[in-house]
């Protein structure tokens, strides 16, 4: 199964090459950040990087991991690093957490399709 910071990565690389693709992540990512946490469009924006306990922790569902050291600042980059398109770093943000964080992004989640 992917890690999340994979399929981050894979999405921005669509992104890089899909107009289409790009304009509707960015669409999503500012949808998401207007509603706020929890929210029907901050669901289906981290839809496109996970599944399963994988985006349970993406929308706010793991509560051990909000709660963590960098929980809520992760999901900030995440999100935050969606509003690019095409001819922008796409999901760069995101990819470029400090290493500590993306680790812990992924740190004893399971789940998620493969």
């Amino acid at each position: 199964m992917p890690k999340i910071m994979e399929r981050i990565a894979e999405v921005g690389g669509r992104m890089k090459n899909d107009q289409t693709e790009s304009e509707r992540i960015r669409k999503e990512a500012v949808d998401a950040i207007m509603q706020g946490r929890g929210k029907p469009a901050w669901i289906k924006y981290m839809e496109n990087f996970a599944t399963g306990d994988q985006l349970d922790r993406l929308i706010g569902q793991d509560p051990a991991f909000l709660e963590s050291k960098y929980g809520e600042t992760i999901l900030a980059y995440v999100v935050a690093a969606g509003p690019c398109t095409l001819n922008t770093s796409c999901l760069r943000m995101a990819l470029d957490m400090p290493p500590e964080m993306a680790a812990a992004l992924d740190d004893g989640v399971t789940g998620g399709d493969a």
